[in-house]
This record gives structure tokens, sequence and C-alpha cells, in this order.
């Protein structure tokens, strides 16, 4: 009698157990077709590599035969339309989401905030789907039909003479920059090798399997443990009183912009611009190599200032290299058209179809804001859909392979 109820209680903890393995087994094994349910809130919890399945933009789990956006938060879709997109819900947001509503199919974003050419059209996009196989949770994802390479004027230059300053402390020689040989070898050795994505992909155990767990762990972390907020509110600083004040026409009246706006690259020399670019272009080519299936368009997304029909004498932009934050007004568009005529060269020379958006974005500019008015440094929800309209495909289809104009804008 005395064994009978000892062995009760180890009964049930057995029990406890087991029926607790045969829940969390179940949520597991379903977890992966629940992902594009994941709320907007909280996608920021998933695997890096698993965030671009939880996309809306599109009509299955793992889409085939897809579009994917290659950049930095502009191909992610950072802005105010995703700031105040329904938290409960996995709703629409950026560019992604309106060139699925246009037709271009499934369309996912490889997007990475902050990032330069070598991260957000290199490292990220090839970690995220080595990544992403090497799991082994979801149907294999092939490389995109086609990749849309985002380059945008307000930053993309600086963020890639960052790249070329901190990877020369770390062996790169700037002496062979422009030497085409040496500078893809470094890609695959120095920027992909080296990726925590494509590491990662190649030591996978069964616990990092475990989405649940993980999604869970981050979730709970994120939300109660320190820095659960990155502080970055995409918001412009404003300057002394003093310094120059941001005006444009906008529906026929001069309106107040806010002070150190991104520009295009106006305090960069033209050897630092050409040294970028070439960033750019070489990260371009890899891509080409690693996706030879894949047919390729950059866009040309414009900072905020070239979007705008600036008033006035003056500029205030925001500096990267501290030189200073005032310039001329009319050096605004020369310097954009310069940097869009490059990328334009660039594009022609890998063979790939280049998209010029400004046109789009400064015709709807002229009569209504495209950025903010919490965050200057992205578009809001008009802007994304102007930025739509310069890049979708024709009406009928997707045609990005045809070498007729199919592309508005282009």
């Amino acid at each position: 009698m005395a064994a009978g109820r000892r062995f009760l209680p180890l009964a049930r903890i057995a029990l406890f157990i087991i029926t607790f393995g045969l829940l969390y087994g179940g949520i597991e094994a379903v977890f992966p077709s629940l992902v594009p349910y994941v709320p907007l809130s909280l996608q920021r919890f998933l695997l890096p590599a698993v965030v671009p399945l939880a996309a809306s933009s599109k009509s299955r789990l793992v889409p085939h035969d897809y579009t994917a956006l290659l950049g930095d938060s502009y191909a992610q879709g950072e802005g105010d339309w995703h700031r105040t997109g329904n938290a409960v819900l996995n709703s629409p947001f950026h560019s992604a989401d309106l060139l699925h509503q246009a037709g271009a199919g499934d369309v996912i974003s490889f997007g990475r905030a902050g990032a330069g050419s070598l991260e957000g059209l290199v490292a990220a996009p090839i970690g995220a789907l080595m990544y992403l196989n090497a799991l082994r949770r979801f149907e294999p994802l092939a490389p995109p039909a086609t990749a849309l390479l985002y380059f945008y004027e307000g930053n993309d230059l600086n963020d890639n003479l960052r790249d070329l300053r901190s990877r020369s402390s770390g062996g790169f020689d700037r002496a062979k920059l422009y030497d085409r040989t040496y500078f893809q070898q470094f890609l695959k050795t120095a920027v992909v090798e080296p990726s925590p994505l494509v590491r990662d992909a190649r030591t996978i155990t069964w616990r990092d399997r475990l989405l649940v767990m993980r999604f869970m762990g981050a979730t709970i972390g994120g939300l109660i443990g320190p820095g659960a907020n990155d502080g970055d509110e995409g918001n412009p600083i404003h300057p002394p009183p003093g310094q120059a004040v941001n005006r444009a026409r906008v529906a026929g009246a001069i309106s107040k912009l806010p002070d150190l706006l991104q520009g295009p690259a106006l305090e960069l020399s033209a050897d630092e611009i050409r040294q970028s670019i070439w960033v750019f272009r070489q990260a371009a080519f890899f891509m080409k190599q690693q996706w030879p299936s894949t047919t390729f368009v950059v866009v040309y997304v414009p900072s905020p200032l070239s979007c705008y029909q600036l008033d006035g004498e003056r500029v205030s932009a925001q500096s990267y290299e501290g030189r200073g934050t005032v310039f001329r007004a009319e050096a605004v568009d020369a310097s954009s058209d310069r940097i869009a005529a490059d990328i334009r060269r660039a594009s022609e020379e890998l063979g790939v179809r280049f998209v010029d958006a400004r046109p789009e974005l400064r015709k709807t500019a002229a009569e209504i804001f495209i950025h903010g008015p919490m965050d200057w440094k992205h578009f809001n929800r008009l802007g994304y859909d102007a930025l739509v309209r310069a890049i979708r495909p024709a009406a009928k289809g997707r045609s990005w392979n045809t070498t007729e104009t199919s592309v508005l804008g282009s």
C-alpha cells in the first residue's frame, strides 16, 4: 500500500511530462504554417531568416517564382505606414505588399535596416536563404525569379564607405579596391563566409530547429529585457537656431520641412562617391554569379531632400562624416543627378534594368508629403504608393525579362 502511494506522484509527473511533450510537439509541428499569422509587432522576435516568410505579400508560406527586395530599411519597409500598422494583425506596410497587390506575384524582402551594399545586397540575402534551408522546417526556398536591388541615395554611399574603413582594419587592402578579382574574392571570404547567418547555417543542431522555444524566448526577452527599444525612431534631429531651415513648395504653398534631412551624399568627395559606387557594382555582380537564374533590377530611391521642390538658397542635411550640415540648395539636384547617372551606368554595364523612381516620387511630392509626419527618413504610405507606381510590372503579368519598356519610370 505504501509503495502504491509512492508510485502515484511519479505516475502523475510522468503523465504531465508526456502530456506537455505531446502538446509542445504538436505546437512545434504546426508553427511553421502559423508564421504568416504572426502579428507585425512581434515579427522582430522571429529568427531573422524566418521573417521573410512572415510577409503578407505572398499567396503561400514558401513562395515559388517570387520577387525579392534587397537593400536597406527601404527594402525592409520602414516608415510611418509600418509604425501605424495594426499591432495584432500582419497587415500590409510597404512596397512588397503594394507590388504583390499590383500583380507582381509573391514578393518578400531580405532588406536589412542600416545595411550598405555588402550586407544588404550580399550577406543578408545569401545568409537568410542558406539558414532557412538548413533549418529544414520549411519547404526549400529557391533563389528569387526577380531581385529588386534598392539603391538609396540618402546613405548607401556613406554606409559603403563605412564598411570599407571597417574592413580595412580587418585586412582588406584598399590599394586593391578596383581589382575586381580581388574584390570578388574578398566578398566571398570576408563578407559572406563570416556572416553570422552563414556560419550558423553550417552548424545547426536540433535545438536550433525548435522555433517555438526560440520565438517565445526572444519575445519575452525583447519585451521585458533591457534595450527592448533600439531608440532609432527615424526622426531628424533639429539643429541649433541660426542654421538653415528646410522649406519646399508642396500643393502650391511653401511648407517647412525638418532640418538635417538625408540628402544625396552632399558631403562626399567625387572620389569617395566613386569608391562607394564601385562597392555597389561589385556587390551586384557577385549576386548575379550567386543567383544566375535570377533577373536583377536596380531601383534608384531618392533621399527626402531630392524628392521635394526646395525653396531658398540653403538646405540642412544630415551629416555622416562631420563635415557640416548646411549646403547650397542647388547642390541637391546636381548631386542626385550625378549619382543617378553613375548608378544607371553601372547597371547598364552589369546588363541589368535600371529604374529611376525620382520622377514619379517628385510628381507626388509636389502635391503632398511622401515622408513623415513621424519618420522623415522613410516613405509613408503615399511615398510607397509612388515608389511602386515607378517600378511595378506592366498591367498584364510580370515582364522583367523583356527588352521592351515594361517598367514605368525606367
